[in-house]
């Protein structure tokens, strides 16, 4: 939040890594629904959720110290 420039790329970051995990989840949510005794689970699910939250921050910020230096300015 330095600026709007990063504020803007890390939104359009941010909304591409949620749809890719968004389906990945959709992906194994079917998986692991179809497998109901062997796989599904709403606390393993819970755990996914929150490990592809935490993976999905990780992305954006990396892809954001990639693209700009640290007073905000494009490299």
């Amino acid at each position: 939040m330095k600026n709007k420039d990063t504020w803007d790329e890390a939104q359009r970051y941010s909304g591409l890594t949620m749809i890719i995990f968004g389906v990945i989840s959709l992906i194994i949510g079917v998986i692991s629904y179809s497998f109901r005794g062997l796989l599904y689970n709403e606390s393993l699910q819970l755990i996914l959720m929150l490990l592809g939250a935490v993976i999905m921050i990780i992305f954006d910020e990396i892809h954001l110290w990639k693209v700009f230096n640290k007073d905000g300015t494009r490299k």
